[in-house]
């Protein structure tokens, strides 16, 4: 197959021929559709101390699974579309078998220097660590599933709740998916308070906002995320 290799900082990707994967036991080899360039990359290749010579990046990805490796044949099938955790863990150990795959002490990153990222034609990754893709995502969209779930995960660990304000520093990717997820909250709100017969009630900060709107006929500020 043929991938983008780093080989030092400051140095540009080269395109080369490189082995294709084999998936062991409980993995699988996608044939990579989509991936997207992350900030962690982009500082790896720019910054020091950077990463190991030879390394493949890209470890926010979607692809089409090509082989099935022992212990998921049936759990999985070439032909299925997919993302993936870009990592892979040992799968027996208490935080793999939880599902805290990333507290694993044998954890194996992709595209970070230990398994090769999807900045290339083919990309190894764990049957348990992978997610199939409904028919309406697309694999541009699959590719940002990862980026996605790290701004639901600072959501989740701010613990926010439907119709509180918040504040999100910085507006990058992740900034973004913060702010999507924190939005996605006040919506569901109000479909829950719709299913219940009643109509989404405002709190003060957003009764404010209204009236000034009326006052001075300019769009709201402040309204909760």
């Amino acid at each position: 197959m043929k991938g983008a290799v780093f080989h030092g900082i400051g140095q540009p990707l080269t395109i080369e021929e490189l082995a294709d994967p084999k998936p062991g036991p409980g993995e699988l080899v996608l044939r990579v559709k989509s991936c997207g360039i992350c900030g962690s990359d982009l500082h790896a290749a720019s910054l020091p101390p950077g990463l190991p010579a030879g390394t493949v990046m890209g470890h926010e990805f979607a692809g089409e699974v090509v082989e099935v490796g022992s212990d998921v044949r049936s759990s999985w099938k070439t032909g299925e579309r997919v993302c993936a955790f870009p990592a892979i863990g040992c799968g027996k150990c208490g935080p793999c078998l939880a599902g805290d795959i990333i507290l694993c002490s044998s954890l194996r990153g992709t595209g970070l220097g230990q398994i090769p990222g999807a900045y290339s034609e083919y990309v190894l990754v764990g049957g348990a660590e992978s997610l199939r893709l409904p028919s309406g995502v697309s694999f541009r969209e699959g590719a940002l599933v990862e980026p996605l779930a790290v701004g639901l995960h600072a959501v989740n660990q701010a613990r926010l709740q439907p119709g509180e304000r918040v504040m999100v520093i910085g507006a990058g990717p992740i900034g973004l998916a913060v702010t999507a997820w924190a939005r996605f909250l006040r919506r569901a709100r109000r479909r829950r308070e719709r299913a219940r017969g009643g109509s989404p009630r405002a709190g003060p900060e957003v009764r404010r906002d209204r009236s000034r709107r009326r006052v001075e006929g300019r769009p709201g500020h402040g309204v909760p995320a």
